[in-house]
């Protein structure tokens, strides 16, 4: 697969990928809760060979996707990029665009489940598949628990099993977040989180890739339903019991084959956690990937191609019998790819 020349990122994004979503893509609303709007972008193949459901990170929107949704497409696949509640353009809990609120984490999953249910009606008789990263990857291994049968295959990308709290550890960073949503203050900043101050910077970013990140960035500056920066308490709180569900309950539910992409320099996420879920999987698989930040899918080429080659392998390769995937499953938990 040919990817976007770095070095002519902006130039090809618009001359490929831009252009591409203005012939085959759509964006839509969909309601599942009275005035409450969820933003999808899509992006339609004809004669598609499946469906690759995005659910997308913590302050992110669907527009940071769209590369990696043109990749998918000229795999084969039509993509829908539904935005969480309280990210780009869906709808929100708070009246501040750059906080990040949540009031139960089942929200995110009901949210994610109607968008998948949709996607499968407007294209009856297609295979679904999950790519989720970081905060969204969390999502969809709960929503791959609750919805068993609708999907075939599922990619978690440095999922947020369980998120780094920074000096604090995430147990105190629970107690606090409890104790400040008792107190009724759970829609207030975290403690350490703010609003968008436009001082990102490459260097201290979780991308790999400066043509990426400037491109992404400049539209994070001008709009600012992108501007999404900092979580409540509440968030915290949830994001904490979405962790125990998880580790508790959902990898019980899953037996269909899911792979779960680690980035070897991640600081966002604990290693762990994402090892101790996958290995629990009858059919779970674990690629480590050398050299990458958080962000794997904004890496530099370098990485990228070797990640994507994996991805597309996964997603298009036929489902073995559970019984030979679960006595692989060992053996390839440590399996790492070069860079």
């Amino acid at each position: 697969m040919r990817l976007l020349d770095e070095k002519n990122f902006s130039e090809e994004m618009q001359d490929y990928v831009e252009s591409c979503f203005d012939a085959w893509g759509r964006e839509s609303y969909y309601t599942r809760e009275m005035g409450k709007k969820i933003f999808c972008l899509s992006l339609h193949k004809k004669e598609a060979k499946g469906i690759i459901l995005i659910s997308h990170g913590f302050c992110e929107s669907a527009e940071k996707y769209k590369e990696l949704a043109w990749y998918f497409y000229q795999a084969g696949f039509t993509v829908y990029i539904p935005e969480h509640c309280g990210h780009g353009r869906s709808y929100r809990l708070t009246k501040d665009p750059s906080k990040v609120h949540i009031d139960n984490f089942w929200r995110y999953v009901k949210d994610l489940s109607f968008i998948a249910d949709r996607a499968a009606e407007e294209n009856p008789g297609l295979p679904m598949f999950i790519f989720g990263h970081s905060m969204g990857g969390a999502i969809a291994a709960v929503t791959l628990a609750e919805n068993p049968g609708r999907f075939q295959k599922g990619i978690l990308n440095a999922p947020m099993i369980l998120h780094r709290t920074g000096y604090i550890p995430p147990v105190l960073a629970y107690l606090a977040s409890f104790l400040m949503c008792s107190m009724g203050r759970g829609e207030e900043y975290a403690l350490g989180q703010h609003g968008f101050r436009d001082e990102e910077t490459f260097e201290k970013s979780s991308c790999l890739s400066r043509a990426r990140f400037d491109y992404y960035y400049e539209k994070r500056r001008r709009v600012s339903e992108f501007q999404n920066n900092g979580a409540s308490y509440q968030w915290g709180l949830e994001a904490y019991r979405m962790s125990r569900e998880i580790l508790a309950r959902s990898w019980k539910k899953i037996d269909i084959p899911v792979a779960l992409f680690q980035a070897q320099m991640d600081t966002l996420v604990y290693p762990r956690p994402q090892e101790r879920f996958i290995r629990r999987l009858p059919q779970g698989k674990l690629i480590r990937v050398p050299g990458a930040k958080h962000e794997i899918y904004r890496c530099g080429n370098n990485i990228l191609r070797p990640y994507l080659n994996k991805v597309l392998e996964f997603y298009s390769r036929e489902q073995r019998a559970k019984r030979a995937c679960s006595h692989v499953h060992l053996a390839t938990a440590a399996r790492v790819f070069d860079s």
